[in-house]
């Protein structure tokens, strides 16, 4: 079951943030999905669910790709300058109290492909709904659906606590999954 927001269907206005300098970890597995050329992470997406329509609107992905840092940025302003942290697979368990997993949080198949991204930055305009509670998240996760006769689509988590989110987290907290249509 995904969560829902209680502040999300405030309408967020237009913002702007300078993209960090945080540099990606070595670990981090190169992406399946696309290289730093790939078309894939260019283009608006379009929100598919009733979360990301009323909430944050379209994405455009200011980065090149999983395992690469950059900015995820929103139609109504928000922004978030993010580095990516792991890529776990996607029968994982997402948290510590319970057996769900990121493929049922996200609802994505086992073929899907994910990653842990920390928040390092964010700005959104003034007086807007906060996705979190008690602010702006603290992690992304991003997970890409592929499509058979389609581009696909990306599911989004976000994530308000200190810890990154997965089993060993004692205080993290999802706080909405968002779903985009990939442009094409």
């Amino acid at each position: 079951m995904k969560p829902s927001l209680m502040a999300l269907g405030c309408a967020v206005l237009v913002a702007g943030c300078s993209p960090g300098s945080a540099t990606a970890p070595e670990n981090l597995a190169a992406s399946t999905i696309a290289g730093p050329d790939d078309p894939f992470w260019k283009g608006a997406f379009a929100p598919v669910s009733e979360t990301a329509e009323s909430g944050p609107g379209d994405l455009t992905f200011a980065f090149a790709g999983f395992g690469r840092p950059g900015a995820l940025q929103f139609s109504r302003g928000l922004v978030l300058q993010t580095r990516p942290l792991s890529q776990p697979g996607i029968a994982q368990a997402y948290g510590r109290d319970g057996p769900e997993t990121w493929g049922d949080l996200l609802g994505l198949p086992e073929t899907a492909q994910i990653e842990v991204r920390q928040v390092t930055a964010s700005a959104a305009p003034s007086g807007a709904a906060p996705l979190c509670p008690g602010g702006a998240p603290t992690h992304v996760v991003i997970g890409v659906r592929p499509g058979l006769d389609h581009p696909g689509s990306i599911a989004l988590a976000l994530f308000a606590g200190e810890e990154p989110p997965g089993p060993k987290a004692r205080a993290s907290t999802a706080c909405g999954v968002f779903d985009y249509a990939i442009p094409g």
